[in-house]
């Protein structure tokens, strides 16, 4: 059996401590533990890093650079099959991106275009029909016997083109449409310099089965089409009716509007190629005046700081009110946006959802007839657009921005591209696949991961889902606690196994939910939002209790983040921070007045690779002013600066400050390996000098956060920061953790223990993303209890939330619905959370199963206790 086994001995990665585990091949392995046991450690940093190591490796010289990825702390790793990584390390999708792109089903969208659509002429709409010389034979010798047809090709405008034809022996022309006429009978002097000038190439009479006919069009149209760059014009005059006239091209032309085109291809259909960009939005579909100023301003508001009055408005005008005027939003140049392939244009068919873009796809496989070099494509994309329906994203159009997703949808989005790939006896390793999605939206992520076992796939995911690790074959648990005190395997088995052991997660499968508060705590005030209609919202009038702990529930594009991260958000800080007010579509807010501050934390972090967690913090700059002000650093005249990672001097110039070598690998991506200058201190050796309580700067990012705030408990703009990580159950994380490594889940605590450093006189309003995201059960009891804290301090917490241990815990719940996109925006609940369970709606349903679960558990411990004859038992002595 060892050869069906994924056999790893001796891993030593991060805090990993000698672990040797065996995973079973073709099976489903939920690997868990809390935050910072050493999950990601195993699973990505080594599973994924060796096999990435070795494929690069089996391909030998073609793969230069391959030595610079270096092989993980482990003794050995047998049976490792070659692996896709999906969820590592997300970053936040680009401008460019689409719902489209980010899934892959634009690119057999727009393959089938290029080989089945007819191109259109922007200009008039007219059909550009391209014809080979022989189908132009074919279409002449087609026509009614007696026919008289006249072959015409453009030779230029005014007397030069007339001058230019006599040259080349042309014996009749035509000027601006009119009558053909011998070039010697023609008036020079009345031609104009924009008078069309057609050539004569021939004049044929059809007659059939004239075979001669036929090798004397061949040349007629080749010279024809040789003249005239491609195309030609025929006049025909039928026995019968009225002489018509149709002008035929060997590639895209129009006539009328005597413009030419480029053939259709892949490139002219899409934003981010030249050919295919819309020239005066550069392919983004809207314009933007000075973005930068704009980026800096929404990521000051993200972190809570208040924006200057100026900066503020200038960042209000630099977004975008109205779609390109040039291309209408569909981001693609006029003539690639006019092709149609049965009626429909390409932006037309991405601006539906995707249901319907798959029904129009399958309708388009039954009914046209379209070329050969058109049916793969079309099968990979209805294919796509299957699976991605499956995954619950139906609701979505391809031309949706991915800026604009909801957390679950990008990650579902993700998820679809790659477990779409079709390749089976692979190793998928998955990063918290059920984080940021509605407990109604896992079960079909389990089916999706179950199948790609039945595919002959080895699945192996980072997993917090208590209900994902109970539908797993294999499960394995790290820690015992987090960061030095993790690292172990403290539990492998089958669920079933490890649920009777007494580890951390043995001990949370056999947790009962909590009861379900019946009532705000307290006699709180109100918070009143009317006419709330951004995006999919219709028309929303809530109220939520102040101070309290309100969660805002639905499924993933139910409109919760655009509540609470953009009506509310915005609202309140048009109020407490001089922000212009947002448009009419976000509505209006009463009891604002009551709130000295609002704080926004969200889980998407900036990835630049110097960017860390007392960074994160906002505790970096203070550190840099203590270490500046220090005896050792005046006497050398050294700065704030030379202890800055952004700027030379003080920092590694090898690794620039990051610690990390970065190298791109062809086909393999992006390899970070440890500076080997500076052993991933960041710092140069004369940093070392400057020290503050014994420890250099490079030393102190080195050390755990939970021993580093009693250090700095006396600095006001660091210790209250470094306390509360440690608070929130991050105090195991080096200060100097790079924020790439983060987890969604620890990067949202980040920001929140940010604020609770921040402090503050009077109420806060802290408006939350999913605060439980990516977290173990126990972590988020931690979370809980810092939430409770607040609201009994007098704050206000709105949180967009997934969790049920946390929707029970609320003071109140707003639930919106019933579905996503379209479907949703609207209010189904809003009010104590026990008026929630049992209700007809997803996040009622759960709330009902996990109460009945609870009570099941209870009335089970009893009947136990009570022993078989349902007598209480006798204590023995």
């Amino acid at each position: 059996m060892a050869s069906h086994l994924i056999r790893i001995r001796g891993a030593r990665t991060h805090n990993l401590r000698d672990v040797d585990v065996d995973l079973p091949w073709q099976a489903w392995t939920a690997v868990c533990g809390v935050s910072g046991s050493g999950k990601s450690s195993l699973v990505l940093d080594t599973l994924g890093a060796e096999s990435r190591r070795r494929f690069l490796g089996a391909l030998g010289r073609t793969a230069e650079g391959s030595e610079l990825i270096a092989r993980p702390d482990v003794d050995r790793i047998e049976g490792l099959p070659p692996a896709v990584v999906v969820g590592a390390g997300e970053r936040a999708p680009g401008p460019l991106e689409t719902v489209g792109t980010l899934t892959e089903l634009s690119h057999p969208l727009r393959a089938l275009w290029a080989r089945a659509a007819h191109a259109h002429c922007p200009g008039c709409g007219t059909r550009l029909d391209v014809l080979a010389r022989e189908g132009i034979v074919e279409r002449v010798l087609a026509l009614p016997a007696g026919s008289r047809v006249l072959l015409l090709a453009a030779g230029g405008r005014g007397p030069a083109a007339l001058a230019a034809a006599q040259r080349a022996g042309w014996v009749r022309v035509r000027v601006s449409g009119g009558s053909a006429q011998r070039i010697e009978d023609l008036d020079a002097g009345r031609i104009g310099e924009h008078d069309l000038l057609e050539v004569v190439l021939d004049r044929v009479v059809v007659q059939p089965g004239a075979e001669a006919l036929r090798e004397r069009l061949r040349d007629s149209v080749e010279q024809a089409l040789a003249l005239g760059a491609g195309t030609l014009r025929l006049r025909i005059e039928q026995p019968a009716g009225e002489p018509v006239e149709q002008s035929l091209s060997s590639r895209p032309a129009c006539g009328p509007c005597e413009q030419a085109y480029p053939s259709l291809s892949p490139r002219l259909f899409a934003p981010t190629h030249p050919q295919g960009a819309c020239a005066r939005c550069a392919g983004r579909g809207r314009l933007e005046e000075a973005p930068a100023r704009a980026t800096r301003a929404r990521r000051g508001r993200s972190q809570g700081k208040p924006a200057r009055r100026g900066h503020a408005q200038r960042a209000q005008e630099a977004l975008p009110a109205q779609p390109c005027p040039g291309c209408a939003g569909t981001r693609l140049a006029p003539f690639g946006a006019a092709a149609r392939l049965a009626g429909l244009t390409l932006p037309a068919l991405e601006s539906m959802a995707l249901q319907e873009v798959r029904a129009w796809l399958d309708r388009l496989a039954g009914e046209a007839a379209l070329p050969r070099a058109a049916q793969p494509p079309l099968a990979e994309a209805r294919e796509r657009s299957a699976a991605l329906c499956s995954l619950g994203l139906g609701h979505l159009p391809p031309a949706r921005a991915a800026q604009d997703l909801a957390r679950g949808e990008l990650r579902r989005a993700r998820l679809a591209a790659a477990l779409s790939l079709g390749m089976g006896g692979v190793l998928v390793l998955l990063d918290e696949p059920m984080a940021s999605c509605h407990v109604a939206e896992r079960g079909v992520l389990r089916e999706r991961l179950r199948a790609l076992v039945q595919e002959g796939s080895t699945v192996v995911s980072v997993e917090h889902d208590l209900e994902a690790v109970r539908a797993a074959d294999h499960v394995l648990e790290l820690g015992p606690g987090a960061g030095r005190d993790g690292g172990r395997c403290v539990g492998a088995g089958t669920p079933a196994e490890v649920a009777r052991g007494d580890s951390p997660l043995a001990e949370a499968l056999r947790r009962t939910a909590p009861p379900a508060r019946e009532a705000p705590r307290g006699t709180p005030g109100w918070l009143h939002l009317h006419g709330l209609s951004l995006r999919n919202l219709v028309d929303l009038r809530v109220s939520l209790p102040s101070p309290g702990l309100t969660c805002v529930s639905g499924v993933s594009g139910a409109g919760k983040s655009t509540l609470v991260l953009g009506c509310l958000q915005r609202l309140a800080q048009a109020a407490l921070e001089r922000v212009p007010a947002p448009p009419r579509a976000y509505g209006r807010a009463e009891g604002l007045e009551r709130f000295r501050h609002v704080s926004a934390a969200e889980a998407r972090a900036a990835r630049h690779p110097r960017a860390t967690v007392v960074s994160l913090l906002g505790a970096f700059a203070p550190l840099r002013d203590l270490y500046a002000q220090t005896l050792e650093a005046r006497t050398r005249g050294w700065g704030e600066s030379r202890f800055s990672l952004a700027r030379p001097g003080g920092r590694c110039e090898a690794c620039r400050g990051t610690g990390r070598i970065a190298a791109l690998l062809p086909g393999a991506g992006e390899a970070r390996n440890t500076c080997e200058t500076c052993n991933g201190r960041r710092y140069g050796p004369e940093a070392d000098a400057v020290r503050v309580k014994g420890l250099s700067l490079a030393d102190l990012l080195e050390r755990p956060l939970a021993e580093a705030a009693p250090m700095f408990r006396d600095l006001p703009a660091v210790g209250p920061a470094l306390a509360a990580a440690a608070e929130v159950g991050l105090g195991w994380l080096p200060l100097g953790r790079a924020a790439s490594e983060l987890s969604t889940g620890e990067v949202l605590r980040l920001r929140l223990a940010a604020a609770l450093g921040r402090g503050g006189s009077g109420a806060t309003l802290y408006l939350l993303d999913e605060p439980s995201a990516g977290l173990h059960p126990d972590d988020v009891l931690h979370v809980a209890t810092v939430l409770d804290r607040l609201v009994e301090a007098g704050h206000t917490v709105v949180a967009v939330e997934h969790d049920l241990t946390l929707l029970r815990r609320a003071d109140h719940v707003l639930d919106l619905g019933p579905g996503p996109g379209a479907q949703g925006g609207r209010l189904l609940y809003s009010g104590p959370p026990a008026g929630r369970v049992g209700a007809a709606t997803p996040t009622g349903l759960a709330l009902a199963e996990a109460g009945q679960a609870r009570r099941d558990a209870a009335s089970g411990s009893a009947a136990r206790s009570r022993g078989s004859t349902g007598k209480p038992a006798r204590r023995r002595v």
